[in-house]
This record gives C-alpha cells, sequence and structure tokens, in this order.
C-alpha cells in the first residue's frame, strides 16, 4: 500500500509551482459555482426546515451556542468563542456543580464548546476510551488533538485514584456504562 500511494504522490507534488497556479486559476469558476450551489442549498434547506418547524440535533446545539455565547463582546472571534460566555452561560456555570461527560471521545467540537462555556473551568470531568473512538463519523477530535489531558489507567492507579464501573444502583445521571472516578487522598 505505501509504495501505491508513493508512486501516486511523489508525481502529484513534483509538479511545478507555475503549473499549480495555473490549474487553481483555471478550476476556480468551477469551485465557486459549487460553492455558490452549496450556500444556496443550506440556505433553502434551512428556510424548509423552518418552515417546517422541523430541526435537526445539529441545529440545537448550534441553538444552544446562540444563547450561551456573546458574540457582540470585543475582541469576540469564532475561534475563541469559548472565552466568551453569554450572561445566560455565567448563570447556568453557577448552577452545575459538576459537569460530567461519558464517551468523551465521540464528541464533537460544538459539543465541547457548550461544555466549555457551562463550565466553571473546575467542574468538568470527561470519561472516554481513544481506541472506541468514532472520529470520522462524528465529526469528532481524538484526545491528542484537544486541550485535553489524558490520564491512561495505569497513571491512574499511580496517583491515587480509584476506578470502579458504574451499576444500576448508581444515581440516575450515570448510565451502565459510565466509569465513576473517585479521589481517595
Amino acid at each position: 500500500m505505501k509504495k501505491e500511494v508513493s508512486e501516486k504522490l511523489i508525481p502529484f507534488f513534483a509538479i511545478p509551482e507555475e503549473q499549480w497556479l495555473h490549474d487553481v486559476i483555471r478550476m476556480y469558476p468551477i469551485v465557486r459555482a459549487l460553492s455558490d450551489v452549496t450556500i444556496a442549498f443550506s440556505r433553502a434547506y434551512a428556510d424548509r426546515k423552518k418552515q417546517e418547524g422541523l430541526m435537526e440535533f445539529t441545529d440545537m446545539e448550534h441553538y444552544v451556542l446562540d444563547i450561551l455565547v456573546d458574540k457582540t463582546a470585543e475582541g469576540f472571534t469564532p475561534e475563541r468563542a469559548g472565552e466568551f460566555p453569554s450572561s445566560a452561560a455565567r448563570e447556568l456555570q453557577k448552577k452545575y456543580k459538576e459537569i460530567m461527560i461519558d464517551e468523551y471521545q465521540d464528541t464533537n467540537d460544538v459539543q465541547e464548546l457548550i461544555a466549555t462555556l457551562l463550565s466553571n473551568g473546575r467542574n468538568r470531568f470527561m470519561v472516554g476510551d481513544v481506541k472506541q473512538s468514532i472520529v470520522s463519523a462524528r465529526l469528532t477530535l481524538p484526545f491528542s488533538k484537544r486541550n485535553t489531558e489524558v490520564f491512561p489507567l495505569m497513571r491512574m492507579r499511580k496517583t491515587g485514584v480509584s476506578i470502579s464501573t458504574g451499576t444500576s444502583a448508581v444515581t440516575p445521571r450515570f448510565s451502565r456504562q459510565s466509569i465513576i472516578f473517585s479521589a481517595s487522598l
């Protein structure tokens, strides 16, 4: 497989700069037309959902962000949205003592941002298994690409953190698959 990829990629990267620029300029009208069609479809689709009173899960996530992010704050950029909680987000931060996320490996950037905005910065705990990640299917990021510290189980045992699996006797906020961590100081 490596040999096949190399044989196909090496000539691709050997294209002179002038040829690249020529091809990009030649493709621009096609790419622009595809972009315009995609934007028009997206707007028409959103309008139709609104007209029909329909909503997808991703729509709900983005409506939540509209509530939790203060886009009018000075210095706001979409890349730094987590630094600009709205007054509603700040009120909710006071309400939640802890935010626990199971199956963290399957959360996407929008869900990560929602959790960040609801957290007070010290009350968020995520549990997940990198090996079970369905990254490409759900637009999720592996742990290594997030600003998240990963604690392998052996390291956790050495640092005095005990691990036990949840059972049906655990309070309803935990599923049977949840892993509950408790510090043994």
